[in-house]
């Protein structure tokens, strides 16, 4: 009966271990669906908003540049409009179709896409804020 016992707790804690171990690899190789919060280059940051949310982005950091699928006259019109109103973000929302811009510390990104909801526009959201706050210029 001891012997029973013995491997019974011994399958358990292989059981456990191997649940950790299996999360810790699939955290590694990336397939949880997790939001990456974490500061970012406005480069990688870009191209992680058209790859994986299919958007439009605009970055403007100092003398730094980056424009996909925006055109000028829309970045200077979301520009002046904030400077017009003194904010500092903006979402203009028509349908799915969502406009966002936002300024500080030197840095402006605007974002346009569509969206199915305001909950799935939120992820990107949290993704600008937490990956701008430790980007400079």
């Amino acid at each position: 009966m001891v012997g029973i016992s013995w491997q019974i707790v011994l399958a358990v804690i292989g059981v456990v271990a191997g649940f950790i171990i299996t999360d810790k690899i699939l955290n590694m190789k990336g397939y949880r669906g997790r939001e990456i919060l974490r500061p970012m280059e406005l480069e990688e940051l870009c191209s992680h908003l058209m790859t994986k949310y299919l958007v439009s982005v605009a970055a403007i950091a100092g003398d730094k540049k980056i424009v996909e699928g925006v055109d000028d006259y829309e970045i200077d019109e979301i520009r002046t409009l904030m400077r017009s109103m003194g904010s500092e973000e903006i979402l203009l929302v028509s349908g799915s179709d969502y406009r966002y811009a936002m300024r500080g510390n030197g840095i402006f990104i605007y974002i346009k896409g569509k969206f199915v909801s305001l909950e799935d526009f939120a992820k990107v959201w949290k993704l600008v804020k937490s990956s701008i706050a430790g980007v400079g210029v």
